[in-house]
């Protein structure tokens, strides 16, 4: 059976699911345009809620009109796109929607986080990521919405 490597090493067998996480019907969006970064994270939440619904947008325009029309429970979104960077995609979902955020990009300055919450992110996970983390993260949003 083939693997999936995360960005931080860890393999996965395709066919191994946890058989005690409970089976959560939840809809994600991921605002990525790295096709590697959405499989990765499209893995990792099919892996820990095999009943997930996981949507994705390769921009900003797509993702707003995807979160008006789709619903997500919670939006993964990139700062760095081309056209509407994440910042502006943020301040707009704040605008209809109060879906938790979290933002997900390789921009770890202290500007760019504050940026993010004032633009209206719940959270912020920087690339490279764990599996674990990010699980453990949209684990806590699930919680806070409930």
């Amino acid at each position: 059976m083939a693997a999936l490597v995360d960005n931080v090493g860890n393999d996965f067998d395709l066919e191994e699911l946890d058989p005690s996480s409970p089976l959560v019907r939840i809809k994600v969006l991921i605002i990525d345009d790295d096709p590697d970064v959405v499989q990765v994270v499209s893995f990792c939440l099919e892996r820990h809620w095999p009943e997930a619904t996981v949507m994705s947008a390769v921009d900003g325009t797509e993702g707003l009109s995807l979160v008006r029309s789709q619903k997500p429970d919670i939006v993964i979104l990139d700062i760095g796109m081309p056209e509407m960077n994440g910042f502006e995609v943020c301040r707009r979902i704040r605008k209809f929607s109060g879906v938790p955020v979290m933002v997900l990009t390789v921009r770890a300055a202290n500007t760019d986080v504050e940026r993010a919450f004032e633009a209206g992110a719940d959270d912020y996970i920087t690339k490279p990521f764990s599996n674990a983390g990010l699980s453990t993260r949209v684990q806590a949003m699930l919680q806070r919405i409930e």
